[in-house]
C-alpha cells in the first residue's frame, strides 16, 4: 500500500511540475541542481535535483511549481511538491512530498532567492529539520513579450506584433 502511495505521489508530482499547456512568452521552465544541508537529528548534507515551471507576469515576478528530489550520502531522503510566488529575486515555497528515510509524510516552507534556499521540512515521522542550501536557481527576468513600451523612442504603439 505505501509503495503504491509513493509511486502515485511521485506520478502527481512529476505531472503538476512539468504542466501540460502551450509554452507561454512568459514561462519558464527549467532544470536545476543544488546542495543543502538539513539540520535534524544530525546535520545532513542533501544533493538536489529538481524542476521548475514558473508563470512570470510583467514585472518579472514567478509563481509555479516545483518538484525536487533529495539524495544523501546514503540514499534518496526525499520528494518534495511546491507552490512558490514571490518576486524576482525572493519567492515563498510552501508543499508536501514524501519522507523516504522515516517512510512518512512531510511538509515543507521556504525562501528561495538567488541561488540560495532556506527553510524548513516538518516530517510526520522524523520532526522539524531546518535546512539551507545553494543551487543553480537565479532571479526570473521580466518577460520579453515583443511590445508593450516598444517602438520609437520607447513610447509605444510601434512595436512588433
Amino acid at each position: 500500500m505505501r509503495t503504491h502511495f509513493k509511486r502515485s505521489l511521485l506520478a502527481v508530482g512529476v505531472i503538476a511540475a512539468l504542466g501540460t499547456g502551450q509554452v507561454q512568452a512568459d514561462d519558464e521552465r527549467q532544470w536545476y541542481a543544488g546542495l543543502n544541508v538539513q539540520f535534524g537529528n544530525k546535520i545532513v548534507p542533501l544533493f538536489v535535483v529538481g524542476y521548475r515551471h514558473a508563470d512570470v507576469d510583467n514585472d518579472g515576478d514567478p509563481k509555479g511549481g516545483d518538484i525536487g528530489l533529495y539524495i544523501g550520502t546514503d540514499g534518496l531522503h526525499s520528494i518534495k511538491l511546491k507552490g512558490f510566488a514571490g518576486q524576482r529575486c525572493a519567492q515563498g515555497e510552501l508543499g508536501a512530498g514524501f519522507d523516504f528515510k522515516a517512510n512518512s509524510l512531510l511538509f515543507t516552507g521556504g525562501i528561495q532567492g538567488g541561488h540560495i534556499a532556506g527553510g524548513v521540512d516538518y516530517s510526520m515521522g522524523g520532526g522539524f529539520m531546518p535546512y539551507v542550501g545553494a543551487n543553480t536557481i537565479s532571479c526570473y527576468d521580466k518577460p520579453n513579450n515583443g511590445g508593450g513600451g516598444g517602438g520609437y523612442g520607447g513610447y509605444g504603439g510601434y512595436g512588433p506584433v
